[in-house]
């Protein structure tokens, strides 16, 4: 029975990575199990520094509930894992959230461009509905952890998300175990997962099984559908805790629509290779995407000004003049 043979420091494990350990220990005869560290978030509330949760550091968190028993991500991954009732099969069904319209033929504005590097074509094309078409196809080969592509929009204007897919949660590739699929809706926050902040679940970081994402901004909101299930969807880049063990480094910024992302890596051991689950994508060249659909958001016309034509001296030879106003209509006056 292996000690600590996972480690939930910020996110780093527990849930991340049980799969690969858990199927290994079930072919072993003389396996009996294993722990992980830790249950819960083990730091306590400073009064000298205004209520903080002082976790010392990287000594005392990160459980698999936080400081007032909220439960993590990883929690969820333990017990589908290792529930005693398992599913051969899981059940799956079929969904296509494109707009009926939004392939039809009309009077669409199309605008495409090639390029030299990885990405080597992109098309987009407005539909008379409204619809945006994104389509796009890029070269990569070899190994790398993440595939896909991102979009420029600045955090600050972003203050929450609805989308229907996996969990509340977010993912790593090597946590994908114990989701459900539903519609979701959370706000905006900037949790540090065991670290600081406290808000759970993670707004930041990979979404699984997205059919359809509504990106809430100050603007209003952006609509995201595709046909492919096996989208992924990041929002922005998440924080993570003081530790020497860092993180591998994300992409800064953006929204990103990855076809593949990565696993997380434990926070003690470098064992990629023990872990199938946490090795990297491998690339064989072309690759195309299913059409994604956006909407965004529409300014508002501006609004209508109260006018008031004032009365005053008329010229020469006026015989009337008149004060007008879009609320008391039009009365006319004597002539002076």
């Amino acid at each position: 029975m292996p000690t600590e043979f996972l480690h939930g420091l910020y996110d780093g494990g527990a849930g991340a990575g049980l799969d690969d350990y858990w199927k290994l220990m079930g072919h072993e005869r003389l396996s009996a199990g294993g722990f992980l560290w830790s249950l819960v978030d083990e730091g306590i509330v400073r009064d000298d520094l205004d209520g903080t949760i002082d976790v010392a550091g990287n000594a005392a968190p990160d459980g698999i509930l936080g400081p007032f028993r909220e439960k993590e991500a990883g929690f969820y991954t333990i017990k589908d894992i290792w529930s005693p009732v398992q599913l051969a099969e899981q059940e799956r069904f079929t969904y296509r959230p494109i707009p009926p319209d939004a392939r039809a033929d009309g009077n669409g504005y199309t605008v495409q461009a090639e390029y030299s590097g990885v990405l080597r074509h992109v098309r987009w094309r407005l539909h008379p509905s409204g619809w945006l078409q994104l389509d796009y196809r890029y070269d990569l080969t070899g190994e790398h952890h993440l595939f896909g592509v991102g979009f420029d929009h600045p955090e600050s204007r972003v203050t929450g998300v609805t989308w229907l897919g996996h969990w509340p949660h977010r993912v790593w590739k090597n946590r994908l175990c114990g989701v459900a699929t539903d519609v979701w809706t959370k706000q905006h926050n900037d949790t540090a997962t065991g670290a600081d902040g406290w808000v759970y679940p993670e707004f930041k970081g990979y979404h699984a099984g997205v059919r359809w994402a509504s990106l809430h901004t100050t603007a209003g909101r952006i609509t995201m559908v595709s046909e492919d299930e096996n989208l992924y969807l990041r929002l922005f880049t998440p924080r993570f805790g003081p530790t020497l063990a860092i993180p591998r480094r994300l992409p800064e910024g953006r929204p990103v629509v990855p076809r593949r992302h990565p696993g997380r890596r434990h926070q003690v051991r470098r064992t990629v290779r023990a872990r199938p689950q946490r090795r990297p994508h491998h690339g064989d060249g072309r690759l195309r995407s299913n059409p994604v659909l956006l909407v965004l958001p529409v300014a508002p016309p501006p609004p209508r000004r109260r006018r008031t034509m004032r009365a005053g001296p008329l010229p020469t030879g006026a015989a009337h003049r008149c004060s007008t106003s879009l609320s008391r209509g039009v009365r006319l006056l004597p002539r002076p």
